[in-house]
Order: structure tokens, then C-alpha cells, then sequence
């Protein structure tokens, strides 16, 4: 990975790293700093549209289970979360 993307953190949306490196090494590195998935070049255009496919699926199913929860939260009266928000709005 290059200095500038070293000293970044990584964005919020899915990060696939896409380089010629293929060592263990490299893999592991990236994945630590936060890549979601590591493709070595040449890669497979199938691969990585499944992999696109399969990332987003996952960023949609955790959204809607974290606005679910919040919502849940916010309609219980008892919880201090919900009194905070309410009395904000």
C-alpha cells in the first residue's frame, strides 16, 4: 500500500484492494488496515462483481438491523436512550 493511503483511514464504504502483490504478507497487511477483500492482478472480473455484490448486500442487511434496533430503542419509554432522543426532537 502506498504512504498516502497508509496515513488515511480507510473510507466508509466497501474497500476492495486490488494489486499485483500477492504474498501472504501483503494480504494480511491489508486486510489489517481495513480492506475488505484482497484481489491479486490479474483478477477475475466475475470474482469481483460477486464480491461488490456480497459487500453491499452486507453493508444494506447491517443498516437495517442498526435502524431496526434504534427504533426499538427509541419506542420503549423506560429506556434512558429514548428519553435523551425525545427530549432532543
Amino acid at each position: 500500500m502506498s504512504g498516502d493511503i497508509q496515513a488515511q483511514s480507510p473510507p466508509p464504504g466497501a474497500f476492495i484492494m486490488l494489486t499485483a502483490k500477492a504474498d501472504m504478507a501483503s494480504k494480511i497487511e491489508s486486510i489489517q488496515r481495513g480492506a475488505d477483500a484482497y484481489l491479486e492482478k490479474p483478477f477475475n472480473k466475475g470474482e469481483l462483481l460477486v464480491r461488490i455484490q456480497k459487500l453491499l448486500e452486507m453493508r444494506k442487511n447491517l443498516q437495517q438491523y442498526y435502524l431496526k434496533k434504534a427504533k426499538e430503542l427509541l419506542r420503549d419509554p423506560g429506556n434512558s436512550i429514548a428519553s435523551v432522543a425525545l427530549d432532543c426532537g
